[in-house]
């Protein structure tokens, strides 16, 4: 990821997300604000993956080396803690598949 990419993300993402007041024109800049952290998360997010939905890094404290401003506060399997009694074996499986192999992980990062 470029590193102008990185610090738009960033940035986007650090701007607080806080209406002013209660008028229109406060309102409306703080949707605008909320659109940008959207697509802010979705271009981290885009950066992360792999072309099959997959992360490109198997482990997230990779990512801290990229800028010092982020933070991994967490990583862990995606269905770490779902319950399988009520899945067919088929999707238990899958499940199981994906945890072992860490397949899909979920990062909690602090920007």
């Amino acid at each position: 990821m470029p590193l102008r990419v990185a610090n738009d993300i960033i940035t986007a993402l650090k701007t607080p997300t806080k209406p002013k007041n209660k008028e229109w024109s406060a309102l409306e800049a703080w949707w605008n604000q909320l659109r940008d952290k959207e697509m802010a998360v979705r271009d981290l997010m885009t950066a992360f993956r792999g072309g099959a939905d997959m992360w490109a890094l198997e482990d997230a404290s990779e990512i801290t080396r990229w800028d010092s401003r982020i933070t991994v506060l967490d990583q862990f399997p995606m269905y770490q803690d779902i319950p399988r009694d009520s899945v067919s074996a088929d999707t238990r499986r899958v499940m199981d598949y994906s945890d072992e192999r860490r397949g899909s992980s979920i990062i909690h990062l602090r920007v």
